[in-house]
C-alpha cells in the first residue's frame, strides 16, 4: 500500500519535471532561433548581384527631390554641375563606403552594409540597426552605369530639420 505522500511527491515531481523540460525546449528554440538584431538581406537579388555592382563608382548625376513640398511643386534638382560628387566603393562582401561631396564644400561620408531583397537594393548605414534599412530601386545598364533611387531623410532645405528627400544617382566605374 502508498502512502498519500509519496503519491504526493511523485505528482510534484512529474509536475517539475515537465516544467524543465518545457524549460530546457524554451531555451534550446531560443538559441537555434535566427538573431533578429542582424543584417540578413542576401547578396544576390532577382536581376542583378553585389558581385555586379562592387567596384568604385563616381556619379554623374546627383539629383534631389524635396518630398516635403506638394505634388505640383517637386522637382528633381541635378546637383552634379554646381560640384556635387557623390563616390561609392561597394566591396564584394556587401560593405561599402560612400562619400558626398556638396557644392559648398561640405563632405558627408558613412558606411554599411548592403543586400537585396527581390530587385531592390537594401542598405543599412552603419551607424543605424537592423530594422531600419533603406530600399533602393538599382539598375545597371550595358555602358557600366548604375543607377540608384531611393529615399532618404535629410535637411533638403537647411531648416534644421530632417525631410524625406528623394535621391537619383547616375554613376560610372
Amino acid at each position: 500500500m502508498k502512502s498519500d505522500f509519496n503519491v504526493l511527491d511523485l505528482s510534484r515531481l512529474k509536475l517539475i519535471a515537465y516544467h524543465f523540460f518545457t524549460l530546457l525546449t524554451a531555451l534550446f528554440m531560443l538559441a537555434c532561433s535566427e538573431d533578429e538584431g542582424e543584417f540578413d538581406f542576401p547578396l544576390e537579388g532577382d536581376t542583378l548581384s553585389i558581385a555586379d555592382i562592387s567596384g568604385n563608382w563616381t556619379s554623374f548625376f546627383v539629383g534631389f527631390q524635396d518630398l516635403e513640398l506638394p505634388d505640383n511643386e517637386t522637382e528633381v534638382i541635378d546637383f552634379a554641375p554646381a560640384g556635387a560628387i557623390v563616390t561609392l566603393n561597394i566591396q564584394q562582401s556587401g560593405r561599402f563606403n560612400a562619400r558626398f561631396s556638396l557644392p559648398q564644400g561640405s563632405i558627408i561620408e558613412f558606411s554599411g552594409q548592403m543586400g537585396f531583397s527581390g530587385n531592390s537594393l537594401v542598405i543599412l548605414d552603419d551607424g543605424d540597426s537592423p530594422g531600419d534599412e533603406v530600399f533602393f530601386s538599382v539598375s545597371l545598364s550595358d555602358e557600366d552605369v548604375l543607377g540608384l533611387g531611393g529615399i532618404l531623410e535629410l535637411d533638403f532645405d537647411e531648416d534644421g530639420t530632417l525631410d524625406e528627400t528623394g535621391i537619383s544617382l547616375l554613376m560610372t566605374r
